[in-house]
């Protein structure tokens, strides 16, 4: 998952930071998550939305067309500037984030 992916990436862009996940599947759970982060209520530091319940492609319980939609995907991950996830969050700014969840 994205988590683990960022859990194994973070120390390269911090040692001071302890990585806590929070995992939210589906939109209602992402939107209820989002509303705990802004009222600063949110017990991790990290969050990981899947809009589709159970995640996306070649997640589970997700429909998908095996080998069309997989080249798909990895044709449109190759247009990606960014080639891991820290530089990937580079592009944010984590201002209003860190205000109400800071680390």
């Amino acid at each position: 998952s994205p988590a683990q992916i960022v859990t194994k990436s973070a120390p390269k862009a911090t040692s001071t930071t302890s990585l806590k996940p929070i995992i939210c599947s589906g939109i209602k759970e992402a939107k209820k998550v989002l509303t705990m982060a802004k009222l600063g209520k949110l017990q991790g530091n990290f969050i990981e939305g899947m809009a589709c319940n159970g995640g996306c492609i070649k997640g589970p319980v997700t429909m998908h067309y095996g080998n069309k939609d997989k080249k798909s995907l990895e044709n449109y991950s190759k247009l990606a500037k960014e080639k891991n996830p820290v530089s990937a969050t580079e592009i944010f700014n984590t201002e209003n984030i860190m205000r109400y969840n800071p680390l």
